[in-house]
């Protein structure tokens, strides 16, 4: 099955992120979020904006900007209120004690930026850089973004930085992917046909780490195809403590079925790059997503 054995661009994505999400952990140890740090980042180099506005400069859908900044309010670090030229426009506004955290939070921010792209081969960060932001924004929306106020404190722009880049690549991938199955197969269920199909007895450890998904998430999914008769899973004939996955014959149908539309996906998001660029980005995500 040399289709479902290959890597597909998103997985090394969601790998990167994974890494990332490691070093912002390690920096912020629950402090706040990447996305809400990037909301507060937004916020003070764009004063006043609305919560639409915010959500776009970062990426994010309404929905989603709405929780984040509620949170960001709850905790006491935004604020909302009304525009002085439009009283029934709220905007948003970093509060005291936002304003007072924003330097420590934004020196973690390129702290951890550092260190991720300390993990690419040396040189490489601008070129990384230029090749992600090609596919990061849709076609037509330039990654420029509304004059800038100088927060007062060193910061990392959004458009440079390596973790916002990653996460609005992924979050364009996961977009076409479902405008391209449609709900057929989810990106998790394919993550796990994918590495588990490409792999000689592997367990549930290993297709979670081959598949970039967490170990919530790929347990969830392996269940849930365990269910539907996709897996099944049996003792391995060299260690009987183990539990080995192997995949059923419907499984590696859909596997096979699904590698087409995953072509699609990925040509439409990294196809513009041309094939050298795009065999260069998909080796120095290898990098990030190995490390």
């Amino acid at each position: 099955m040399p289709d479902a054995a290959r890597t597909p661009v998103g997985f090394l994505l969601r790998r990167a992120q994974r890494v990332h999400a490691s070093l912002w952990h390690d920096q912020f140890d629950g402090g706040v979020t990447g996305p809400q740090y990037s909301c507060m980042l937004a916020i003070s180099r764009w004063p006043e904006s609305d919560q639409q506005t915010v959500g776009e400069i970062i990426g994010l859908d309404k929905a989603t900007t709405g929780g984040i900044v509620d949170r960001l309010v709850q905790r006491g670090l935004v604020r909302r209120g009304a525009d002085a030229a439009d009283l029934r426009r709220r905007v948003l506004f970093l509060s005291d004690e936002g304003r007072a955290a924003m330097p420590d939070f934004a020196a973690r921010g390129m702290a951890v930026h550092h260190k991720l792209v300390e993990l690419l081969p040396a040189g490489a960060e601008a070129e990384f850089i230029d090749l992600i932001v090609a596919v990061a924004y849709e076609p037509g929306h330039s990654p420029d973004v509304p004059a800038l106020q100088d927060p007062g404190f060193p910061v990392m722009d959004l458009p440079t930085s390596v973790g916002h880049l990653l996460r609005r690549t992924h979050q364009r991938y996961q977009a076409q992917w479902n405008l391209t199955f449609r709900g057929r197969i989810t990106i998790a269920q394919y993550a796990v046909l994918a590495a588990g199909c490409s792999l000689e007895s592997p367990d549930q450890q290993t297709v979670t780490e081959r598949s970039g998904l967490d170990s919530s998430s790929a347990a969830a999914v392996v269940t849930r195809m365990e269910t539907e008769g996709w897996l099944v899973r049996q003792p391995d004939a060299r260690d009987k403590r183990r539990k080995v996955i192997a995949f059923t014959p419907p499984a590696r149908l859909a596997a096979d079925w699904a590698g087409a539309g995953v072509h699609q996906v990925e040509d439409h998001i990294f196809g513009a790059l041309g094939e050298q660029r795009r065999h260069r980005l998909e080796q120095l995500l290898t990098q990030l997503a190995d490390a």
